[in-house]
């Protein structure tokens, strides 16, 4: 779109490099990329990836919680290395700093975000966005966007959608099959696992 990678802004209003307080109109933006199917591709196109799965044995809340809880993370996430809480912008809104173990032909990375999560009952969402200096030892990715957006859909079941819009940096093979493949160890995790959640 011939955009300054540096400068990148949706349509909502959310900008790389700026933090922002989400508010109700960034949450209805993620819904719509969540729930409007047109102009998305099944395959990847190198821009925002969208995953979608139906939960039908796990309660909304449950799936919130898990995602939201940064000590249970590294139960289900096995490519969490770190998550540091950097400062608290308001009760639904911080940044942090998050680092990812290496993703089978990645090299280790890092990421800055802002994160911003709400729960209006029936829909809950968990975002992120930023950029800031790298730390040695690691390659620093860009987020642009990342979303986790929560459905209830009644009788202890959900829909979880997850879309991200990012640049790894450095050298990948293929980032669609290393981000498939963790969205759907997700997917089987709170399957298998949401029982005991």
């Amino acid at each position: 779109n011939g955009d300054n990678e540096e400068n990148h802004c949706y349509k909502s209003g959310i900008c790389l490099n700026h933090v922002k307080v989400l508010d109700d109109a960034d949450f209805k933006y993620i819904n719509e990329l969540c729930e409007n199917h047109s102009g998305w591709n099944i395959v990847y196109n190198k821009d925002i990836i969208k995953a979608k799965a139906l939960l039908t044995d796990v309660p909304a809340a449950t799936v919130y919680d898990v995602l939201h809880d940064p000590q249970y993370r590294p139960k289900w996430d096995k490519y969490h290395v770190a998550t540091i809480d950097i400062g608290l912008i308001n009760p639904n809104n911080d940044i942090c700093y998050y680092a990812v173990g290496g993703m089978p032909p990645l090299q280790i990375r890092d990421f800055v975000l802002q994160r911003s999560w709400l729960d209006t009952g029936n829909e809950k969402y968990i975002c992120s966005h930023s950029k800031f200096p790298p730390v040695e030892g690691y390659i620093r990715g860009i987020v642009y966007l990342a979303a986790y957006y929560i459905r209830d859909m009644g009788q202890d079941g959900c829909q979880i959608t997850y879309i991200n819009h990012s640049d790894p940096k450095g050298k990948f093979i293929d980032l669609f099959s290393i981000i498939s493949s963790t969205a759907l160890y997700l997917v089987e995790y709170f399957y298998f696992n949401h029982n005991r959640l």
